[in-house]
């Protein structure tokens, strides 16, 4: 699984993306830290071009190919490397999501970008400036969207708790089901249709694919062995079929 993240200087990237990559034991690739190693290889001016992204994504590749989750950190911020990463992800044969980080609250994003010490040896952090005049496509692919994000809400602790939530929640909506769906009790045909496609009925199994479509399951589900995997994306069909069939009674 690849994660792709993005958004501009000063939104919580790397903050969110190491605590991403330590939770779910991920390869983390920061294009900064690549950058700044091929401007330290260079005399004189340090234009490098795309090159730092060029490499991340022959280094997410090698990583993909060998099954493991890799968390890439980066601005992100041009349709053209938002679908380069999407395509690492195609030619290694596995799902992609996507996370954009943003702060729509511009004084607090000032104070963020102004406050912030270099983490990587030698590199020059953007100033405020830099950051307004940067170019910035609009997001148009399907992402996450995550608004102000603060260190303490990424916290080991928190983090743990909503993947528990999570797990209690999915076993709460398979017990539902077992019982909603259950007609053995139910004599007539047109009894079991009523019951079969009540709009309870109809609401979970909408949900349980909202859900599984959901890149919290998903996050939470690499973790898990790829017959785990196989059976929600099984499950997921199976839902699908279900309301198709229901709909066409």
């Amino acid at each position: 699984m690849l994660i792709a993240f993005g958004g501009l200087p000063g939104t919580g990237k790397t903050t969110v993306a190491q605590a991403l990559a330590r939770k779910l034991a991920a390869v983390y690739l920061r294009i900064d830290t690549l950058e700044q190693a091929f401007k330290a290889c260079r005399s004189g001016p340090a234009d490098i071009g795309a090159a730092g992204y060029l490499a991340a994504y022959g280094v997410a590749s090698d990583n993909l190919r060998l099954g493991a989750t890799v968390v890439a950190d980066s601005v992100n911020s041009l349709q053209i490397t938002r679908s380069a990463w999407r395509n690492v992800a195609f030619n290694a044969g596995v799902q992609i999501f996507e996370i954009e980080l943003v702060c729509s609250d511009a004084a607090m994003h000032r104070r963020r970008v102004e406050g912030r010490k270099a983490d990587i040896p030698d590199s020059q952090l953007r100033t405020w400036q830099s950051v307004l005049e940067r170019q910035y496509d609009p997001w148009i692919s399907a992402h996450l969207v995550v608004a102000e994000v603060v260190k303490d809400c990424l916290s080991k602790s928190n983090v743990t708790s909503l993947y528990a939530r999570h797990r209690v929640a999915a076993q709460a909506y398979f017990r539902k089901i077992d019982r909603l769906v259950d007609c053995s009790a139910v004599n007539s045909r047109q009894s079991n249709r009523r019951r079969v496609g009540d709009a309870s009925v109809m609401d979970l199994v909408t949900e349980l694919r909202r859900r599984l479509d959901g890149v919290d399951t998903l996050l939470a589900l690499s973790e898990l062995p790829t017959r785990v995997q196989d059976a929600a994306g099984q499950l997921k069909e199976a839902a699908k079929s279900y309301a198709t069939a229901v709909q066409g009674l």
